[in-house]
Formats: C-alpha cells, structure tokens, sequence
C-alpha cells in the first residue's frame, strides 16, 4: 500500500496528515500489508515515518529521479544477471 505524497508532504506540520499517515500505516500493518510513503523530502519525514513503522520510503531525500540507463549502471552487476 502506499502513502501518498500528498499526506507526506504534510507529516509533522500538519496534525490531519500526521494521523492519516498513522493511521495508514497501523491499518496496513493489522491487515499484513507492506507500507511504502511516497515523497519523502526531508530528514524529518524520513525520521517520522521510520517512528510510525513505515516500512520503505521513497522520494527526493533518498535518491533523485533516474532514468532506466542510469539506474542500470548504479546497480551491482550480479543484480542484473
């Protein structure tokens, strides 16, 4: 399931978004399903999300966009085989 960037964007300054994204995580979680929050931007959401259980972020504050060729060349070899 994931978390849409829209609510990210709010984490921690925005009380609404805060408890929805609680919330998403805590009922994919009772249910057995993977979270993933799209968007992530600063250290801080990161940090949040980490503190609510999240389990796989993605977004600007890992990694920028990339393209397919890119990707490819910063992959271990064995990975592609």
């Amino acid at each position: 399931m994931n978390v849409d960037k829209s609510f990210v964007k709010g984490l921690g300054e925005n009380a609404t978004d805060t408890a929805l994204v609680r919330m998403i995580i805590d009922l994919c979680h009772t249910l057995g399903v993977e979270v993933l929050a799209e968007g992530v931007e600063t250290s801080e959401q990161a940090a949040l999300l980490k503190d609510m259980g999240c389990d796989v972020g993605q977004g600007h504050y890992f990694a920028r966009p990339l393209r397919g060729e890119e990707l490819a060349e910063q992959l271990p070899k064995a990975f592609l085989a």
